[in-house]
């Protein structure tokens, strides 16, 4: 199982918002507003280490979770996109570049 430590890298990137003349990391930008997200972080599809479980726990933590698919065989990236839709209500990207959440077959 993954565990995914969001809170401590939150933590380190909120530091940086309270130094002057610092852009807030976390205000609404376009690309939070493109993506229903609440902080402008998106996983990186790696292959052999970004399933569902790793998605989801990005996703679920207000990023932007991706499924790294170029090794999965089509039954299994179905499978993954099945997992995670049922392990998080927020959206989630395929590697394929297809935009997914839980509203969409």
């Amino acid at each position: 199982m993954v565990k995914l430590k969001v809170e401590t890298v939150l933590s380190i990137l909120r530091l940086f918002t309270n130094k002057k003349n610092c852009m807030n990391l976390f205000e609404s930008n376009r690309l939070t507003k493109l993506f229903s997200i609440d902080y402008p972080i998106i996983q990186a599809g790696m292959v052999w280490c970004s399933g569902w479980r790793l998605a989801s726990a990005v996703s679920n933590a207000g990023g932007l979770g991706l499924l790294g698919a170029g090794s999965m065989y089509p039954e299994v990236l179905r499978e993954h996109i099945v997992k995670c839709k049922a392990a998080t209500t927020k959206p989630f990207w395929g590697k394929t570049f297809h935009f997914l959440n839980s509203g969409h077959r």
